[in-house]
């Protein structure tokens, strides 16, 4: 039995009963000791109503993967409406390596997805989003995607 276990087991209850503080500090607790057999719990998570506890769902899952953690990840990267969490998302997804993503990376960095939120504010998170997507796709090595970089140089 993992020695561990135990405190997993009371990470995944703090999550799942806890304050948002609590949720984030258990997240980012399980990411920390590379907790076995998280990522469901995670995966839930990536649509807590609080988004601080989105986007550390997201980097754990990263950190961890696990069984269809990619695919949930580049799910909510296409369907939420935060840019924090499609961000986080993308980090994520890179994290992990996964090739099936390239051309979501590519279309990210092209073009400001239509379903993102826009804040009043000066700032337009898509930036974020387009250089998380230009990093993944260079550690990636993704020799398609130079039309891209060159499309959004000129």
């Amino acid at each position: 039995m993992n020695t561990q276990q135990p405190l997993i087991d009371k990470l995944h209850d703090l999550i799942k009963q806890g304050d948002d503080v609590d949720r984030c500090y258990s997240i980012r607790s399980l990411a920390a000791i590379r907790a076995p057999h998280s990522s469901e719990v995670l995966i839930e998570c990536l649509r807590d109503e609080d988004i601080d506890v989105c986007v550390d769902a997201a980097d754990a899952l990263g950190q961890l993967g696990g069984e269809s953690a990619a695919e949930k990840l580049l799910e909510s990267l296409m369907n939420d409406p935060d840019g924090e969490i499609k961000t986080a998302c993308i980090k994520a997804l890179a994290e992990l390596g996964d090739t099936d993503t390239i051309p979501h990376f590519i279309a990210m960095a092209e073009q400001r997805p239509d379903n993102i939120s826009f804040d009043d504010n000066e700032w337009d998170v898509w930036w974020d989003m387009q250089l998380e997507s230009i990093k993944a796709l260079g550690a990636l090595k993704v020799r398609d995607a130079i039309p891209a970089f060159h499309k959004i140089i000129e």
